[in-house]
């Protein structure tokens, strides 16, 4: 399943971090509640850990339903793009397809703004959204092909319409849009972009030993030297004004 050199690179691109990717049976000796609930004999798993046994985020491909795709945050550790790096991790080390559910506009995006895909729409669930929707035309049996909803979402702001959409069919939240990634070299190699550029962000902007936040409060302090800075300056103006007007 996995490509192991492809696992190794990216350890080696985290070296300057605490982090460290896992995979397989060496996810089992960390304690990670999403990794029981959902493993079994049949699936394959990736595990981003701190410090080797603190499990950070999860993805897990489950081999019996066409490599379907799991993956999980624990509380108090969103907001770092951690569910990205995952997968971006697994479409660079599988030698796979892979099916990704996505119940959230987010994971849409990030799957059709960045990798080659497709949908397969035959479900007659899914084909119940696309009958009288405003993206629903044309229609082939009451399905829109696929490819005539991507260019319409993507013609304009991409996230908004994904919002829209989402917002407007409660089946996508439950069930979620059935994208298959393609196992190719494109998709790799955007993978592996998205991977050094989380990866230096991680090394430069993060210190894991100190809380996950770093980089947002380095960006407040900023902020907060900047506004000095400007009431100084004001200050400064004000006074020169009034010797000038002496």
């Amino acid at each position: 399943m996995f490509i192991i050199e492809n696992i190794e690179v990216i350890n080696n691109l985290l070296n300057s971090t605490t982090l460290k990717i896992k995979y397989d049976e060496e996810c089992d000796n960390i304690a990670c509640d999403f990794l029981v609930e959902r493993s079994t004999v049949d699936t394959n798993r990736l595990c981003l850990v701190k410090d080797e046994n603190t499990c950070l985020s999860t993805i897990i491909v489950d081999t019996t339903r066409n490599n379907e795709i799991y993956s999980y945050t624990k509380e108090g550790k969103r907001g770092n793009k951690f569910n990205k790096f995952l997968l971006a991790v697994l479409i660079f080390s599988s030698d796979k397809n892979l099916i990704s559910n996505a119940v959230n506009y987010i994971i849409a995006y990030l799957i059709i703004n960045n990798f080659e895909h497709n949908v397969d729409l035959v479900n007659e669930d899914l084909s119940l959204f696309y009958k009288d929707n405003e993206y629903g035309n044309p229609q082939i049996n009451g399905v829109r092909p696929y490819d005539d909803l991507k260019n319409e979402l993507i013609n304009g702001n991409l996230i908004q319409n994904l919002k829209k959409l989402y917002e407007q069919n409660e089946v996508l939240a439950s069930d979620g849009l059935p994208f298959k990634i393609i196992n190719n070299d494109v998709n790799k190699q955007k993978a592996f972009e998205i991977i050094k550029e989380l990866s230096q962000t991680y090394s430069s902007n993060y210190s894991f030993k100190g809380g996950f936040y770093k980089l947002k409060i380095n960006k407040k302090r900023k902020r907060k030297t900047i506004n000095k800075k400007r009431k100084r300056k004001q200050k400064t103006n004000k006074k020169t004004k009034k010797r000038n007007k002496k």
